[in-house]
């Protein structure tokens, strides 16, 4: 057993983040979860949300989570990594 495995439960270990936004994996254990954010859900449609704007590109989406969430240099650097990419 890796000093990495040890660090994780073998009762359960659970993610707020949906599956389909997970890296691909070839295995989980029996007691991983993927849930839902554990916040306040609001209404999708008092979110308004550009769907014109979609070019049918690809999308880049980055989640930092909660502690780089304001750290805008970091979204900066994201930014220039993706100028040379055939993205939206």
């Amino acid at each position: 057993m890796s000093n990495l495995t040890e660090a994780y439960s073998f009762l359960a270990q659970v993610s707020q983040q949906p599956a389909v936004l997970e890296f691909p994996r070839k295995e989980l254990p029996d007691w991983f979860h993927f849930t839902r954010p554990f916040i306040p859900m609001v209404s999708p449609e008092s979110i308004p949300f550009p769907y014109e704007k979609l070019t049918g590109k690809p999308l880049i989406y980055a989640s930092m989570g909660t502690l780089q969430n304001g750290v805008s240099w970091i979204f900066q650097r994201l930014a220039e990594a993706c100028v040379d990419l055939d993205i939206q």
